[in-house]
């Protein structure tokens, strides 16, 4: 569970600076910087202690949140490159095979 009891800053602060962290490729520096600009004061050992804190917990919660991923996945780039091969090989019983005297010339 996600307590922010005896935390000195607000928690919009604190998950402010964690989302920051989480999703974007920033250090800890560059979010103490980006907090002193909207006039917040933060260490960049704070935002750490934050980050080892709670992104295990944030993310347990968040685990039952996410969607399913299903097994079928379609590739259009493979399926082309497959019909260049197939067409390029001789091949016997394919209908959208070239007959083989066009393949040879």
């Amino acid at each position: 569970m996600l307590s922010f009891k005896g935390m000195r800053f607000p928690i919009d602060v604190i998950l402010v600076c964690i989302r920051w962290y989480a999703a974007y490729p920033l250090s800890y520096r560059d979010i103490e910087e980006m907090m002193e600009e909207r006039g917040v004061s933060v260490d960049h050992s704070t935002i750490n202690r934050w980050a080892i804190r709670f992104l295990p917990l944030i993310e347990k919660r968040s685990r039952k949140h996410k969607h399913h991923v299903g097994t079928s996945w379609r590739m259009d780039d493979v399926r082309q490159d497959q019909r260049r091969l197939d067409v390029s090989l001789p091949c016997r019983r394919r209908l959208w095979c070239k007959p083989a005297a066009e393949l040879e010339s």
